[in-house]
C-alpha cells in the first residue's frame, strides 16, 4: 500500500463518523444488512437498496446490524445512499430519546446500554483454573502417584 492511500483511508473514516448523531433535513436512519450495494431496512420497516460511496468503499467494512444515516436518491432500485455510520455511543443516546423509530426495538448485542460495570467480564466457565484449584488437582494427582508406586512395589514381591 502506498502512503497516499493510508491517507485516503483516513480522510474516509473522518468523513464517514459524524459527531452530532442527529438526522439533517430529509435524512433516514437505515440498519444495514450486508457491504458496498447492500440492502438496509428503513425507519418504516421497508427493505430498500443503499449505495455507498466510493470514498468509504474500501476504507471501513459495513457488518450487519450497523445502524446507518442514509440520504434519499431518486433512482428506481436504489432508494438512498449512505452518508454517517454511527457509532455505538451515537446509537445509544439516539435509542435513549424521543426520535428512535419503533421498528429498531431490537439492539444488536453490546449495544444495549446495560450496566456492565458490576458483571464480570468474562464468563467463570472462560476463565482458567485458579490456583486454589490447581493445588487440589496436584494433590490429587500426587496422591494416585504414590499408590501406583505401591502397586508397582506389590508386583515385584
Amino acid at each position: 500500500m502506498h502512503l497516499g492511500s493510508f491517507a485516503k483511508r483516513k480522510r474516509a473514516l473522518v468523513a464517514l463518523y459524524r459527531k452530532e448523531p442527529m438526522l439533517k433535513a430529509e435524512e433516514f436512519l437505515c440498519m444495514s444488512q450486508g457491504n458496498c450495494l447492500f440492502s438496509a431496512i428503513t425507519e418504516k420497516g421497508e427493505n430498500i437498496f443503499v449505495s455507498i460511496p466510493e470514498r468509504f468503499r474500501n476504507a471501513y467494512y459495513f457488518s450487519t446490524n450497523a445502524y446507518v444515516i442514509c440520504s434519499p436518491l431518486e433512482m428506481p432500485k436504489v432508494k438512498g445512499e449512505v452518508v454517517c455510520l454511527l457509532s455505538d455511543d451515537q446509537v445509544l443516546a439516539l435509542a435513549n430519546s424521543s426520535d428512535w423509530p419503533e421498528v429498531f426495538t431490537h439492539l444488536p448485542e453490546g449495544r444495549t446500554g446495560k450496566n456492565t460495570k458490576n458483571e464480570a467480564y468474562l464468563d467463570a466457565d472462560a476463565l482458567p483454573p485458579s490456583d486454589a484449584e490447581d493445588g487440589e488437582d496436584e494433590e490429587g494427582y500426587e496422591g494416585e502417584s504414590s499408590s501406583s508406586e505401591e502397586s508397582n512395589d506389590d508386583c515385584r514381591k
